[in-house]
């Protein structure tokens, strides 16, 4: 992940989303919800999930891995300083 973000760092863009497209561009969220739920249902795991629930889901599984919440707002995008990020 921090060689993905490093590479992240140098591509020059007008788009400051973590993960673009092959076109610079932002991944539009119906696309993500499709891969998620084609996922999950590979994987027989019936639960609902989407890309918000992923998203926490990661945002929690770095803080137990002792990832810094610095770096977990830098990675989620948050501009607000302690948005989802207590728990």
């Amino acid at each position: 992940m921090k060689s993905y973000m490093q590479e992240q760092k140098h591509k020059i863009t007008d788009n400051d989303a973590s993960f673009l497209s092959t076109r610079n561009k932002r991944y539009v969220l119906r696309i993500i919800n499709h891969y998620i739920r084609k996922t999950m249902l590979h994987f027989e795991i019936s639960k609902w999930t989407s890309y918000h629930t992923f998203r926490r889901t990661l945002n929690t599984l770095y803080k137990r891995m002792g990832c810094p919440k610095e770096d977990r707002k830098i990675l989620f995008c948050h501009k607000v300083s302690d948005v989802n990020f207590n728990c």
